[in-house]
């Protein structure tokens, strides 16, 4: 099975009154519930710079020829292979990016 990174914003405006620690509390439980935490990095991102669409989140295949780097911008990444960022998210959305993104490539 491929790895995924996730990266939720806890920027001022999807953290605050987005209030993305939930999702990202639901979503870690989801891929806690799918037996995908050995797959699937779960981290935060400061910022995406898309605060009047979110809560944001980052989903990217990791490439495992690839050293993933040790410091994160502010901006949105540009990074190689597939990968997604979903706007405007709620707690139902999870569960099908889970399915359709992650388990279903």
């Amino acid at each position: 099975m491929a790895r995924f990174k996730v990266k939720v914003c806890r920027g001022p405006t999807c953290g605050g009154e987005r209030n993305s620690a939930s999702l990202r509390d639901h979503l870690e439980e989801i891929i806690a519930g799918a037996n995908l935490t050995e797959f699937v990095e779960l981290s935060w991102q400061s910022c995406f710079g898309r605060c009047s669409q979110g809560p944001n989140m980052l989903v990217r295949q990791l490439d495992s020829a690839a050293p993933e780097p040790s410091y994160s911008l502010a901006i949105m990444p540009r990074p190689k292979g597939r990968a997604a960022l979903y706007s405007n998210l709620t707690a139902d959305d999870l569960v099908t990016i889970v399915r359709e993104h992650i388990l279903g490539g």
